[in-house]
């Protein structure tokens, strides 16, 4: 427990953002300032509420940052004008309060985007609905938040305009520069180590390459350059661990020399002053590898009018994980649903019982909840709880202090800029900032500021934590770890399945995007269940530490058929190895369910793809405690 309580307090200085909070202090201080000037602060705080789109946005080129912005934007001014149509009527009230918070948490949850999730939609909703009822300025209350989120748009593009933005070129030549730190390590103890790192690179530029790709014609060469680029990244990859299990203990100096010189070449996009040539001396053991760097740096000089080929990303779109996550199947919509129920309950509570701020329970059970873990989510609710009683605090000197309005806005720039700061480093800190800018905000929506809010906020905040916490322990994620082996030996099937129609002589893949979907959803779940079932208390960590094991193992695998379905693999095998294989994803699948350990069965490589015989392998030898 003395760690517990730690943690509560522990400041991860490497997570502070010090350039993210100042963007967002600024970005709050301009609308405000201005409309005091106009003796209209009410609709300074409108507009301000546009600019917290600005807190959606992580790294990622410029056009994505903007298309974060706007669909934020757009969503944060629906918010606003249903808060403030909707505000005498409970039941519709309570309806979209649940729609604000459940459908943006499932978004987050399913694309794996970290931040605030639902938080500031609720936020929105729920300021709308406590401003003087007016409904017929319910559409200049959506304008006047729209104004905010294209300030934001304006300040973030004039930011990227002056510092640049190489965010994905800068993630292709990470590619690149990782493989070069393998390959160096290819006979060294750390060699698995850099592997890991490899894979999460090139999966990472994967779905940034899938979240920015143009909608305008005249971008598409460049993107399909830039995407070819990462794919043979990912070749050379595939054909560099292919060697390492063919038994190969070292790399040539030729080779090593050719992949240095590419890495600069890609990432300076210009021939290396040292020169470049095509004379190297290559082993016939490392053709495949050669022949792979060669045409990167065929594709890297091509002219822009000869990148015309289309180009097919194994990452799913993200309207495609969107759409076709909800299903039973997913892990991401099973949670979401669970998220759902105990949400509805908590609006149901304050509604039902007349609670004065409804949307501040929904907003500290979301602030729980978004924790994914029991342990994570019982140690926000902690968090939540310490942080809003410092933080009323905080207000109620403030209050004492009486000072004047000016200064009241500069402290909700300032919180809100400490916000961004702190929020990924210390969430205890972060809720300080967090009251007091909420509750600085309420009575600048409401016209008047009381130490009555405080009170209503620490009552909320009790509600909000006590319905959070007994809903993750009644229909929370407890069963995780039990899940674990079914949602692998799963994972385990559908990679047979593909393999099998992979190298079968009498099937063949109708629908290669399909595939693909079936593997990231599955290894989606494992990984879920994974980062869930080690949050539990009662998880056996030395168990789940082999998991990681075999969890990295299947990432490979599921890596290696994409890649093939993606190059439109037709090779066939003979029926008797395809039968071997078969059983060895079985068994393995059989191992995991029922805790038995069969014996191995003895695979045979297979040409071009023997990386998968020792991935295989390995997972016959892992042996699971109980």
């Amino acid at each position: 427990m003395t760690e517990y309580y730690k943690r509560l307090f522990y400041i991860d200085v490497k997570k502070i953002n010090l350039a993210k909070g100042t963007v967002q202090f600024i970005l709050m201080l301009i609308p405000l300032l201005i409309f005091y000037i106009f003796d209209s602060i009410g609709s300074g705080l409108l507009f301000s509420i546009g600019t917290l789109s600005n807190i959606y946005v992580f790294n990622g080129t410029k056009r994505s940052k903007i298309k974060t912005i706007v669909v934020s934007t757009i969503g944060l001014a629906l918010a606003m004008i249903l808060g403030s149509l909707t505000a005498e009527s409970m039941l519709l009230f309570g309806i979209l309060l649940f729609c604000f918070a459940t459908i943006p948490y499932y978004v987050c949850n399913t694309l794996s985007i970290k931040g605030p999730s639902s938080t500031f939609f609720i936020v929105a909703y729920g300021l709308g609905s406590i401003m003087p009822y007016q409904p017929e300025l319910a559409l200049y209350r959506g304008i006047l938040v729209i104004s905010g989120g294209i300030l934001t748009v304006i300040i973030i593009a004039m930011i990227d305009e002056f510092y640049g933005n190489r965010y994905i070129d800068d993630l292709v030549a990470e590619d690149y520069n990782s493989i070069l730190k393998l390959m160096r390590s290819f006979n060294k103890d750390d060699f698995e180590t850099i592997n890991e790192h490899v894979m999460r690179s090139l999966m990472t530029t994967s779905d940034a390459l899938s979240s920015v790709k143009p909608a305008i014609t005249q971008q598409q060469p460049e993107y399909e350059r830039t995407l070819l680029l990462h794919q043979l990244a990912e070749g050379i990859y595939a054909e560099v661990l292919d060697v390492k299990a063919k038994g190969i203990e070292q790399l040539s100096e030729d080779l090593m020399n050719m992949m240095d010189k590419i890495v600069s070449m890609v990432k300076e996009r210009e021939y290396p002053q040292s020169g470049w040539t095509r004379n190297f001396r290559i082993d016939e053991s490392f053709n495949h590898i050669a022949a792979l760097i060669y045409k990167t740096e065929e594709i890297l000089f091509a002219p822009t009018k000869h990148i015309e080929i289309r180009t097919l990303n194994t990452r799913p779109h993200f309207i495609t994980r969107l759409i076709r996550n909800i299903t039973p199947e997913s892990n991401a919509f099973v949670i979401s649903i669970k998220y759902a129920v105990i949400m509805a309950l908590a609006i149901t509570i304050a509604l039902v019982f007349h609670i004065d701020r409804p949307y501040w329970i929904a907003l500290t059970v979301h602030s729980v909840l978004v924790g994914n873990t029991t342990l994570l989510s019982l140690e926000r609710a902690t968090s939540r709880f310490v942080g809003t009683l410092i933080g009323i605090a905080v207000v109620a000197l403030i209050l004492w202090l009486n000072p004047d309005t000016i200064w009241i806005l500069i402290l909700i720039a300032i919180t809100a800029g400490i916000n961004e700061m702190l929020v990924a480093s210390n969430y205890t800190f972060a809720m300080i900032s967090i009251t007091t800018q909420v509750l600085l905000m309420s009575g600048i929506a409401v016209g008047h500021l009381s130490i009555s809010f405080a009170y209503l906020r620490i009552t909320d905040v009790v509600i909000g934590v006590l319905i959070a916490v007994v809903g993750v322990t009644i229909i929370g994620r407890k069963s995780a770890s039990n899940k674990l082996p079914e949602v692998v030996a799963t994972l385990l099937r559908i990679q047979a399945s593909t393999f099998y129609y992979l190298y079968a002589s009498n099937h063949k893949i109708k629908d290669s995007r399909n595939e693909m979907f079936k593997l990231y959803l599955n290894l989606s779940n494992v990984k879920m269940t994974y980062s869930n079932a080690y949050g539990e208390f009662s998880a056996n960590k030395q168990v789940l530490k082999n998991y990681y094991l075999i969890i990295f193992l299947t990432e490979q695998i599921t890596f290696l058929l994409n890649r093939q379905l993606r190059d439109g693999h037709t090779k066939c095998i003979d029926d008797e190895v395809l039968g071997h294989y078969l059983l060895a994803f079985e068994r393995v699948a059989q191992q995991l369910e029922k805790g038995i350990l069969f014996p191995s069965v003895t695979l045979e490589s297979i040409d071009g793809a023997h990386q998968l015989q020792q991935l295989l392998s390995e997972l016959q030898q892992i042996k699971l405690l109980k």
